[in-house]
C-alpha cells in the first residue's frame, strides 16, 4: 500500500477521526504565536479540519492542506472546502506558493519517512513566516488496524530540534512526555 492509499484507508476509520491533535493544541498555538484574528493560518496535514474551522469562526483567514481529501469532516468540507488543497509536503515541486503568517503542523512529521523530513520542513518554512509543530515520540497503534505503520520517524526531542534549527529560528521548544511542541520563525 502506498502512502496515499494508506491514508485514504485510515481516514475511513471513525475511531481515527475522533482525535484531532491540532484541535487539542489550538489554545497553545494561540498562546505561543500571539496570532490575532485576521491573520492567515495554514494547517499542514489538516486531517479533519476541525481546528481550522474553529479559527475561521474566530475571524482567522485559514488554509488547509493534506495528502488525501477524505480526511475532512463533512461540516468542514461544506464550510471551508474551497480553502483545502491536496498537497504532498514531501514533493520536490510543492504547490505551496502563498506565504501565510502562521503554519500549524501537528502529528504529521512523525508520519513521514525519515528521508523526507527535511524536505517537508523546507517546504513548510518557505510558505509561512512562523511555524508551530507538535511531533509525537511514540509508535502509533491505529496503523495496526490496516496492517501498516503510521509513525515512520519516531525520534527524540533533540533530533527534531536540531533539524528545525536548519529551517528557522526556534523561538520555543518544549519536550513533553509523549510529544514535543516547537515554534519556529521561518521568515
Amino acid at each position: 500500500m502506498n502512502e496515499t492509499e494508506k491514508y485514504q484507508t485510515i481516514w475511513g476509520n471513525e475511531a481515527y477521526r475522533n482525535f484531532s491533535p491540532t484541535e487539542v493544541l489550538l489554545g497553545k498555538f494561540l498562546e505561543i504565536s500571539q496570532a490575532s484574528p485576521g491573520a492567515t493560518v495554514r494547517e499542514y496535514g489538516c486531517g479533519t479540519g476541525r481546528a481550522m474551522l474553529q479559527l475561521h469562526k474566530k475571524g482567522y483567514n485559514v488554509r488547509m492542506t493534506d495528502l488525501v481529501e477524505n480526511c475532512l469532516d463533512e461540516e468542514v468540507r461544506k464550510t471551508l472546502g474551497f480553502k483545502f488543497s491536496k498537497e504532498d509536503l514531501c514533493s520536490f515541486r510543492p504547490k505551496l506558493k502563498l506565504i501565510v503568517d502562521y503554519g500549524i503542523c501537528c502529528d504529521v512529521m512523525e508520519h513521514l519517512p525519515i528521508e523526507y523530513t527535511m524536505l517537508a520542513l523546507a517546504n513548510m518554512s518557505k510558505s509561512c513566516r512562523n511555524l508551530f509543530l507538535s511531533i509525537a515520540h511514540f509508535q502509533d497503534s491505529f496503523g495496526e488496524s490496516i496492517g501498516e505503520h503510521l509513525h515512520l520517524t519516531v525520534m527524540p526531542f533533540e533530533w527534531w530540534l536540531s533539524h528545525l534549527r536548519e529551517v528557522g529560528e526556534v523561538i520555543e521548544a518544549r519536550d513533553l512526555i509523549a510529544n514535543s511542541i516547537y515554534y519556529v520563525r521561518t521568515g
